[in-house]
């Protein structure tokens, strides 16, 4: 069942696009202009799959419910290099360079690149956690300037409690993170903070790429894995699975999709519904707002996510509370 809170943010979402929806114009007669109008929004990732699509669909959805529906007045153009910093670079100067109505970049490294290299064009954010420990706004509640969006704070400490909800025994957690990324950074400490309220020690391991995501696995001493919202760490899940089965190690996520890939469970940020609050966003400033009067959204919705095979294939069978309370189970 998903929480109150959960349903009542989705109800104001809802509301914030049907009241754009009925204004009784068209998109072209609301926004920029005037009737013929097309609308240009430029949609910048560092990725294509898992969390940075379910966004942007859940924010082509928001559009189209609110009236502004791709070839009907709006054109997307969507720049996904999959690639290093440079590519991602290159990908944001093409937008830059192409009078865009709207740029939306999805994941930080993505809004780091974009901030730092658009000017001049309104700016969203999405599938971002500590938007002014990065440096894009100055404010969650007065963001200023051209740029806001909607951020997600992981619940590390709910995490640790199905740690030890699932293997109460457990006293060592071990986190693969990348080295240097803030967002990833930042949950380390924060796991580190609430750990020894629980009797929990946590044991960091930072990696530099996705080639030693399996050794950082094999070399943690740990009852249990703590997966935090890291990319590079997301895309080497198969190999900490493979570790945790042959070791008896319990995993534990903050991505649905990586519990949907082999993790035992996860309090799971509902991204869906992040790309719809992007989206309400995104019609207000087509609409006429300035960007830096938006305070970011801060998305506190979560799904208790589980996958039992996976936990039993771990071995440690759910308790049957848990799978009772779960939002979605593979």
């Amino acid at each position: 069942m998903r929480s109150t809170t959960a349903v009542l943010v989705s109800l104001a979402t809802a509301s914030a696009l049907l009241l754009a929806a009925c204004t009784g114009k068209t998109p072209g007669e609301r926004a920029l202009g005037g009737p013929g109008r097309v609308i240009e929004i430029g949609i910048v990732t560092d990725g294509s799959a898992g969390v940075v699509e379910t966004i942007r669909q859940g924010f082509v959805d928001g559009l189209a419910e609110a009236g502004y529906t791709e070839g009907e007045g709006l054109r997307l153009q969507v720049e996904s290099p999959n690639g290093d910093a440079g590519a991602l670079t290159e990908a944001v100067a093409r937008l830059n360079t192409q009078d865009m109505d709207l740029i939306l970049a999805i994941s930080s490294p993505a809004a780091e690149v974009a901030v730092s290299e658009v000017s001049g064009t309104p700016l969203l954010f999405a599938g971002v956690h500590d938007p002014v420990g990065l440096g894009l706004v100055t404010s969650l509640d007065a963001p200023g300037g051209e740029v806001t969006g909607v951020c997600d704070v992981n619940p590390v400490a709910k995490q640790l409690e199905l740690v030890k909800e699932i293997r109460p025994e457990a006293t060592r957690v071990g986190i693969i993170h990348t080295g240097g990324a803030l967002d990833a950074e930042a949950q380390v400490r924060q796991a580190e903070e609430e750990a020894a309220a629980m009797g929990l020690e946590v044991k960091a391991q930072p990696v530099g790429s996705l080639a030693e995501v399996r050794k950082a696995a094999e070399s943690l001493d740990a009852d249990a894995f703590l997966i935090p919202t890291d990319d590079v760490v997301t895309a080497g899940m198969e190999d900490v699975i493979e570790v945790a089965e042959s070791r008896r190690v319990l995993v534990v996520a903050s991505e649905g999709t990586v519990v949907e890939g082999g993790a035992a469970a996860a309090h799971a940020v509902d991204h869906d519904l992040q790309g719809r609050e992007a989206a309400a966003l995104a019609v207000r400033i087509l609409e006429g707002t300035k960007p830096g009067d938006l305070p970011v959204v801060v998305q506190e919705t979560f799904e208790l996510v589980i996958n039992e095979p996976a936990a039993e294939r771990m071995g440690f069978p759910l308790p049957p509370a848990l799978i009772e309370r779960a939002d979605e189970a593979y």
